[in-house]
């Protein structure tokens, strides 16, 4: 079981640093990376936020990462904003002042301060939650109790852990996107009938428990997962649901899943009915909160034909608290088989590569971003991604690989017109879900990759020839920025000489108009886990 970090608002830290910059042709782009010793970093951090206008505080748990060196126990740890120095560590306190033990769950910046989010075990599950001092200079305070359902959480522990998993699922906590309300949830639990639910709570200001809800899924669903979630100003929530079943994917055309969005306010959880057109529905879907409090409900649409699921299209509608949607725009990725905006003309050589990446990506596409304009239109960023689990003989034990293969930036106009595409090709096969993944950062209406990329898989990538996982040998991280055309360069940070960094993790996290905070690591399979500070700015000339 592998967890996301949770970024959930930064700053970084550094004092010894390195520092990568490269130049696109209006912006800047700066990306530093701490290489402070003093921290025992080797603990990847699961919240990042931003604890004082100078600070950055890490909140690590050994829960989340097993490694053989180390326990189970949490740290928290600061960081100076500016120079990413690291200034002092804490243990988070583990017990309510009667001795009973607690679950540290998250570490969030809420109600305009850091709390740690825990949870106690027993025939009720209660939440509690404990106001951390900004710069961990002295103890913190009691916990407090937050909200309780009368429900009996099993931790379910696996009996078999590898170096960099977790040992149990978290309880999730998300801060909206205004800092007003705070959504706590749980992971999937089951009943004693076998009867799939979540627990569900809402917060608003001053800590005041506004709703709280258990909420069931498909009964016949052998398990499912929330996708994604966003709340509203009003403290409403939603959330994408995947129900997945029993039978093989493809039976008679009938897919063995269903992508759900629910709304959650004080009156109980509703479905909504999203209707995409005849024989066509979600097969991946986000959310993202738009300026106005609307929320955009974006995807990946598909359909079942030849016993085989095809996906073919991104889909976005918006909506608003009254649930009341827009038309769905639907925006196919291809055209007789190739994606808009091909790239190479089919005459030069190697174009059959290209086109064969492209007819693959067509096969099973996720939306992972969608990024709003100033003018109402938006970024769609697509990716190919797959894992696949096979046995090791050598290991004696099933591994688990993750593919991550070509990236779709789409611009779109707010109509639902599009202005370009443009496919970023490149493959590569990672033992960790941290490494690999692309990330799509925005800035003055530009979007911008960052990646993993190679010397070998650039030449053969702009050559037009055959790439493979293999390709990606001593690879480094690189940002790539695209013109107005959609034309994209690529440039290669926190690399200097034999020094390679890499940015990693789930996400990256915007903490101003013009920063992102990332996690980075030293080395690809093992090393210290450090801050990252993404910067932008515009040159003037």
């Amino acid at each position: 079981m592998c967890l996301p970090i949770r970024l959930v608002i930064a700053c970084v830290s550094l004092a010894t640093l390195t520092l990568s910059q490269a130049q696109s042709d209006q912006t800047r782009v700066r990306v530093k990376i701490s290489t402070d010793s003093e921290a025992d970093a080797r603990l990847r951090p699961y919240s990042i936020v931003r604890s004082s206008p100078n600070a950055i505080m890490m909140f690590r748990n050994g829960e989340f990462d097993v490694r053989a060196f180390g326990s189970l126990k949490g740290q928290l740890d600061l960081y100076d904003r500016e120079k990413l120095t690291y200034i002092r560590g804490q243990e988070p306190v583990t017990k309510l002042t009667n001795g009973t033990k607690l679950l540290l769950e998250d570490m969030v910046y809420f109600d305009g301060r850091p709390l740690m989010i825990a949870r106690s075990e027993g025939e009720h599950t209660t939440i509690y939650f404990q106001v951390l001092e900004r710069n961990l200079t002295r103890l913190p305070p009691p916990y407090e109790r937050l909200v309780s359902w009368p429900v009996d959480v099993k931790t379910k522990r696996p009996l078999v852990v590898s170096a960099g998993e977790a040992i149990r699922a978290p309880f999730m906590v998300d801060v909206s996107r205004d800092s007003s309300h705070m959504l706590i949830r749980s992971p999937e639990i089951r009943g004693g009938s076998g009867q799939a639910f979540y627990l569900f709570a809402m917060v608003g200001k001053d800590m005041e428990v506004l709703w709280q809800h258990v909420v069931p899924v498909a009964e016949k669903a052998d398990r499912s997962s929330i996708l994604d979630v966003a709340m509203d100003d009003k403290g409403n929530a939603y959330m994408v649901l995947k129900n997945k079943f029993s039978n093989k994917e493809v039976v008679e055309d009938e897919v063995n899943f269903e992508i759900k969005l629910v709304r959650i306010s004080a009156e109980g959880a509703v479905e909504a009915n999203v209707d995409l057109g005849r024989d066509v529905f979600p097969s991946s879907a986000i959310l993202q909160g738009l300026a106005d409090d609307r929320i955009a409900f974006a995807g990946v649409y598909a359909k079942a034909s030849d016993k085989k699921l095809s996906t073919l299209g991104n889909f976005i509608t918006i909506f608003d608290s009254t649930m009341a949607f827009t038309e769905p725009m639907m925006l196919p990725f291809h055209e007789e088989g190739g994606l808009d905006a091909e790239g190479e003309p089919e005459e030069e050589p190697g174009a059959k590569f290209v086109e064969k990446d492209k007819k693959r990506m067509a096969a099973g596409t996720d939306l992972i971003d969608l990024l709003p304009k100033k003018d109402g239109g938006f970024f769609l960023v697509n990716e190919l991604f797959y894992s696949y689990e096979y046995y090791d003989m050598s290991a004696k034990r099933s591994v688990t690989r993750y593919a991550h293969g070509p990236i779709q930036v789409r611009n779109m106009k707010a109509s639902g017109a599009e202005l370009w595409s443009s496919t970023f090709r490149r493959w590569l096969v990672s033992s960790s879900p941290i490494l690999g993944r692309v990330f799509a950062a925005e800035y003055d209406d530009s979007v911008f990759l960052f990646v993993l990329d190679s010397e070998e898989m650039a030449e053969r990538r702009k050559a037009g020839e055959k790439i493979t996982p293999n390709h990606m040998k001593d690879p480094y991280s690189a940002y790539v920025s695209f013109d107005e055309k959609g034309e994209y360069k690529i440039k290669p940070v926190l690399k200097s000489g034999r020094d390679v960094d890499f940015i990693s993790g789930w996400n990256l996290v915007r903490t101003g108009d013009s920063e992102y905070i990332a996690l980075g690591t030293e080395k690809l399979v093992s090393g210290r886990f450090l801050p990252v500070r993404i910067e932008f700015s515009t040159d003037s000339k």
